[in-house]
């Protein structure tokens, strides 16, 4: 893998071509535990026995971005997802 540095840090040659890629991005994940019921008003009830649900709550999120450069004849082209 060549280093292209024409664009800024972290870019790299795609191989065979004369294209810059940049690969970034981050993966978040939240958890979260507690008793719901200690609020008030915020209660929830088991549909099966009647008694308060404690919670249990989690959420990911992935976000993947990319950069090219390129030179073409007639200038720069870049692209960014």
């Amino acid at each position: 893998v060549r280093i292209c540095d024409v664009y800024g840090a972290g870019y790299f040659y795609i191989p065979g071509t004369e294209t810059c890629l940049r690969i970034g991005g981050y993966v978040r994940y939240d958890i979260g535990v507690g008793d719901i019921g200690a609020f008030t008003g915020a209660g929830t009830v088991d549909v099966e026995d009647g008694d308060d649900q404690d919670t249990y709550w989690k959420r990911a999120r992935f976000s993947l971005k990319t950069w090219t450069g390129q030179e073409t004849e007639l200038g720069t082209l870049k692209t960014y997802t």
